[in-house]
């Protein structure tokens, strides 16, 4: 089962999916509208994929957050993990190497 939150934060609606590990699938936002982020991610999901949104949820809110600072440009630390497992190997090479650069 998936979990899905979405929040709008300064003005920009940003969206993610968890999986089961609590790791991101996808996420989205739209500076217009909460239910293109919603159907986008839901397009996303695998099909028939079970899934269930959530509002107060203390992670998902501070994973929202921070994509609220890096869509701003801001530096931020962050502690969440991102599922990579459907991603073609280059991709996921690619953001596992990135990820090592310094700040």
């Amino acid at each position: 089962m998936y979990l899905i939150a979405c929040e709008k934060i300064n003005n920009v609606w940003h969206g993610i999916a968890l999986d089961d590990e609590r790791r991101i699938v996808i996420s989205y936002f739209s500076v217009n509208d909460r239910s293109k982020v919603i159907s986008s991610i839901i397009d996303y999901l695998p099909y028939d994929s079970e899934f269930i949104e959530i509002k107060r949820d203390k992670y998902a809110f501070s994973i929202l957050k921070t994509m609220s600072q890096i869509y701003e440009g801001k530096s931020t630390k962050y502690n969440f993990m991102l599922a990579l497992d459907n991603l073609p190997l280059f991709t996921r090479r690619v953001l596992i190497l990135t990820s090592q650069i310094p700040r």
